[in-house]
Formats: structure tokens, C-alpha cells, sequence
């Protein structure tokens, strides 16, 4: 009679099941690992290099932005006196177009810059490429807001105000030209302007067509400036008159002063 093998299947259980999964599983992680945290490591230094290439772009861009306003300051300092102690903002007019509703950007080109002095109040708007200021105006920066007013039964009507009886004061543009052999004379005399108006900015400082002027003229280019023109030929010691034959109208100025040194 043949024998009989006999065997014996062992059925695994459920949780013997689930163990050897966990440390396949458990081998698979530890085999990862090494490879995650490679690429943890280059993630963190690409961000790393990323931010610090950033930085030093950011720090050039400053340094630059501050040589351009001080080199701008200079050529503008040659033509007017700026306000002192005082770090202006500077703008870039990119889109003229979509600034032509506004006054002040009227005879505004693109590249043209715009240097604001937010405490004096002051904005000046410059031509680097041909040296000019094209116009000057007063900004209110800092607005102060007005305190709340306590209701009443009876309510007054609001106050309206014109634009006469606003307190920024309008900047007329003033050309200087030396009407005499003194050398300086138009420095001197602008700072004798700028010291009585605060509303003049002196635009040019040029000489005239002749060196033989025997009093100093004032003209009143744009015809809008009569009763300043009257001032400022008072204060200069000078007449008011129609501008002179051999004397080319500023296109840039509202207001043309001939200065004469009286002996």
C-alpha cells in the first residue's frame, strides 16, 4: 500500500499579512529618502541663489535710482535753485498720451522726468535730452484730512471754494538773460527773485543779444503775468516793456527779465 506525504499549508493571518506589507513598504521609504532629501536640499539652494541674485538686483536698481536724482538734481541746480535738505522723487513719463488731460503734462515727451520735492511742495518737470525744464508746478503731497464737524438741527450749506481762492500758489516761470559785461549778474539776481517769490522758479540764465542794456527790462511773454511783472520790475529797479526787436522770445518761460548793471 503506497504511503501517504503528508502536507501542511500554514495559512497566514491577517495581521501577518499586514506586517510584511508595512516593511516592504517601510524598506521602499528608506529607500527614498536619501532622494527626497537630495531634492529638498537642491530646492533650498536654488531658492537660495534665486534670492540673493534678487537682492543684488534690487541694490543696484537703488543705487542707481539715487545717481540718476543726483545727477538730474545738478543739471536742474544750473538753471534754478532746489530745495535744500530735501531728497526728491523721481518719475519717468512713459505714456505722454495718457497724461495730456493734466495742465502741468501738457508739453510733456516720453523720457522726460519729473523730480517731486514732497515737503517744499514743489514738482519740476525736465527734458534731459535737450537740458530744459519744461514746467514747473506746487503739489500738495501730505493732504491733511479735515476733523469731523458736529451735527446741528440746522445744517449749513458747504462752503465752495474757487480755484482763486486756493492757497497753492501758481508757479510762473521766469528767463533771465544779462544784458551787461558783469559776469554772474543773472545768479545774483535770481537770488534775489527766489528770495522775494515764492511762486518764481527761474527756468534759464542765458545772456542776451547785446551786452549794452542801460535798464533792466521786464516782459510779460504769455500777457498773463502783468501785475507780478510790475512787482519784479520794482524790485529789480527796473521798467516793464515790450520785448525788444533783436531779442528771441523763451519759449519756455512766462515771464523774460533783461538785466542791466547800473553803474
Amino acid at each position: 500500500m503506497p504511503s501517504r506525504t503528508t502536507r501542511t499549508i500554514r495559512v497566514k493571518t491577517p495581521s501577518e499579512s499586514l506586517d510584511n506589507d508595512s516593511a516592504v513598504v517601510s524598506t521602499k521609504s528608506r529607500s527614498l529618502w536619501p532622494v527626497i532629501m537630495t531634492l529638498v536640499v537642491l530646492l533650498l539652494l536654488a531658492l537660495s541663489i534665486a534670492g540673493y541674485f534678487y537682492y543684488q538686483y534690487r541694490q543696484s536698481a537703488e543705487v542707481a535710482d539715487a545717481k540718476e536724482i543726483e545727477s538730474l538734481a545738478q543739471e536742474i541746480g544750473q538753471f534754478m535753485i532746489l530745495p535744500e535738505g530735501e531728497e526728491p522723487t523721481l518719475a519717468t513719463v512713459t505714456d505722454r498720451e495718457k497724461l495730456a488731460e493734466q495742465p502741468f503734462f501738457q508739453k510733456a515727451e516720453n523720457g522726460d522726468k519729473v523730480l517731486i520735492f514732497s515737503q517744499s511742495g514743489r514738482a519740476i518737470l525736465y527734458r534731459p535730452s535737450q537740458k530744459k525744464i519744461v514746467d514747473v508746478t506746487s503739489v500738495n503731497v501730505n493732504t491733511p484730512t479735515p476733523a469731523p464737524t458736529q451735527t446741528t438741527t440746522e445744517t449749513a450749506p458747504p462752503e465752495t471754494v474757487t480755484p482763486s481762492e486756493s492757497a497753492v500758489p501758481v508757479i510762473v516761470r521766469v528767463a533771465i538773460r544779462n544784458g551787461s559785461e558783469t559776469v554772474g549778474l543773472t545768479n545774483l539776481k535770481e537770488k534775489l527773485l527766489t528770495s522775494v517769490y515764492k511762486n518764481i522758479a527761474v527756468v534759464t540764465k542765458e545772456n542776451a543779444a547785446k551786452n549794452s542794456y542801460e535798464e533792466t527790462t521786464v516782459i510779460d511773454i504769455t500777457g498773463k503775468n502783468s501785475e507780478l511783472a510790475l512787482q519784479v520790475a520794482g524790485t529789480l529797479g527796473g521798467v516793464v516793456a515790450p520785448l525788444p526787436s533783436e531779442e528771441g522770445a523763451p519759449t519756455d518761460a512766462d515771464i523774460l527779465i533783461i538785466v542791466a548793471d547800473k553803474k
